[in-house]
């Protein structure tokens, strides 16, 4: 009786949530162990520091990409921890244990910071150009570039907006009787 009870509670909002994150979560560890892979495999360290001397030298890379060129194998290996993380949460939130909606949360508030900080760098970065005979080309390139940009903006809010709805949701009264 007991659990029938606890099977009529369960709402469908963290249900679909769980699933929409395990899918992706699941794919985004799948991609990260492949990445790690190719990463401390293919990319011997020595040849990366000697083009990342050479990238310095010319003096026209960004710092940032300069900085994540330097440490992309610790980039690559939190990629994968953060998914493996969601994936393991996501087991747990669909099962409906208290440590797993936190741990969720957490990962929720965290990808929000994650997509504003990547909005920031995108926009402090140059707007590329492209030398070209042709003068009309360079102004549909910058067109093109402040679409894209428009675009990045759009597609940021929108997960950050939706990020904090569902961690505002997960801490509702409701859905957080739901969790043991």
């Amino acid at each position: 009786m007991e659990n029938a009870a606890m099977e009529t509670r369960k709402s469908t909002f963290v249900s679909v949530v769980g699933w929409l994150f395990l899918v992706g979560s699941g794919f985004a560890s799948l991609i990260g162990i492949m990445q790690n892979i190719m990463m401390w495999t293919m990319f011997p360290i020595e040849e990366m520091q000697r083009s990342l001397e050479v990238a310095k030298k010319t003096g026209n890379v960004p710092a940032i990409s300069l900085f994540m060129l330097e440490y992309m194998r610790f980039f690559v290996f939190g990629f994968l921890l953060l998914s493996v993380t969601a994936f393991v949460s996501t087991i747990g939130l669909l099962r409906r244990r208290e440590w797993a909606r936190k741990v969720f949360s957490l990962l929720l508030v965290l990808g929000a910071v994650i997509v504003t900080a990547g909005l920031l760098i995108q926009v402090s970065m140059p707007a590329p150009s492209i030398p070209s005979e042709e003068t009309d080309f360079d102004k549909r390139f910058a067109y093109m570039h402040r679409i894209i940009m428009v675009f990045s903006v759009l597609i940021s809010i929108s997960i950050v907006i939706a990020f904090g709805w569902i961690t505002r949701k997960l801490h509702s009264v409701g859905i957080r009787d739901e969790f043991r």
